[in-house]
């Protein structure tokens, strides 16, 4: 069986350049967003809500399994995000 990542992800990345990480009660987890409209609507929403600075919103492009290969080591999970509005509504 032949693995094939998805396409590239955006995802947001804090001063520090690490990706941004959500709490959840389910666990630590960063969003992987498949467009980048996406992910600038996630950092707009946040700045508003101050809970990332405008400084702090950089957007990232790497494969998918790369992000994941790169998280897995900190117990973080690794949420693909098809539609922001959809999660958002």
């Amino acid at each position: 069986m032949s693995y094939s990542p998805l396409a590239l992800g955006f995802f947001v990345i804090d001063g520090d350049g690490l990706p941004v990480v959500e709490k959840s009660h389910q666990g630590n987890y960063s969003l992987i967003f498949l467009n980048r409209s996406d992910a600038a609507r996630y950092c707009q929403q946040m700045s508003e809500l101050r809970r990332l600075s405008a400084k702090d919103c950089a957007i990232a492009t790497m494969p998918i399994h790369q992000i994941q290969r790169l998280l897995s080591h900190a117990k973080i999970r690794v949420c693909v995000i098809h539609s922001w509005d959809a999660v958002v509504a």
